[in-house]
């Protein structure tokens, strides 16, 4: 969810969201915080035009293969080195033009985001307690 570019400050990030034909694309470098490695990851960005700050943030759906069966377009570029959970790599990946799907309202992609995040931290809880 976040970058380099934008740190700790989301609506900060430089990752560009264009329609091209109709179909949503992902261009930049996207720090994914978890499950760089899954089918399908949410990821944010910026559409063109859109209001600048996290206002300006939509939400998409962003999957590995695309429907014929092709690579999607980016790139892992490294993994990052971390304690804990290796089975869900965390990673920086290089978007190239990816297709993404936009989920829900453009405006409201980081509420979106944070709502899921939430929501994964609340159930990670329950399942540790004993």
């Amino acid at each position: 969810m976040t970058e380099r570019a934008g740190g700790s400050d989301v609506g900060a990030i430089e990752t560009v969201a264009r329609n091209v034909d109709g179909e949503w694309r992902l261009f930049w470098r996207q720090m994914v915080l978890l499950a760089c490695r899954r089918r399908l990851r949410a990821a944010v960005g910026a559409p063109e035009g859109a209001p600048g700050g996290t206002r300006g943030l939509a939400l998409f759906a962003l999957p590995r293969r695309l429907k014929d069966g092709r690579r999607n377009a980016y790139r892992i570029a490294r993994l990052k080195d971390k304690l804990g959970t290796r089975s869900m790599a965390s990673g920086e990946i290089l978007l190239e033009g990816a297709v993404a799907y936009l989920v829900g309202d453009p405006e409201a992609g980081l509420k979106q985001m944070m709502e899921q995040v939430n929501l994964s931290r609340l159930s990670h809880g329950v399942r540790a307690a004993p």
